[in-house]
């Protein structure tokens, strides 16, 4: 089973399979948002690649965990929780990034059980 650490966000630019996940993500966020730029380009807003979600979960690392919710309550009024693979609600569900991230997303504590069910088991 998966084991309950987090690596860093250089850690995870290198890591072959974050690289991946960043990538199918920035696809399905192109995809579902592309007749909504102006909210794309706030949701993925990173260092010189405005609109660029592959680069925002990339450059953010396990950090995008809390950036998510907080832009995302701020454009559509609903935090909603990556860790759980819910990214834009109905819109569009995706990986849970509890197994990728289960310190920044509460695995060690008392997660949500929509969370609970992607933590590595090593963490309770």
């Amino acid at each position: 089973s998966l084991e309950c650490i987090e690596k860093s966000q250089g850690e995870l630019q290198g890591d072959s399979k974050w690289q991946e996940w960043s990538m199918q993500l920035g696809m399905k966020l192109d995809s579902v948002l592309h007749d909504y730029k102006s909210y794309k380009d706030i949701l993925c807003n990173t260092t010189g690649a405005v609109g660029n979600c592959t680069q925002l979960f990339l450059e953010h690392g396990c950090g995008v965990v809390s950036y998510w919710p907080t832009i995302a309550m701020d454009l559509w009024g609903q935090p909603f929780d990556i860790c759980a693979g819910n990214y834009l609600g109905v819109v569009m569900q995706g990986r849970a990034l509890a197994s990728a991230c289960p310190i920044s997303c509460g695995c060690q504590g008392i997660p949500s059980l929509a969370v609970a069910a992607h933590c590595p088991g090593t963490c309770n």
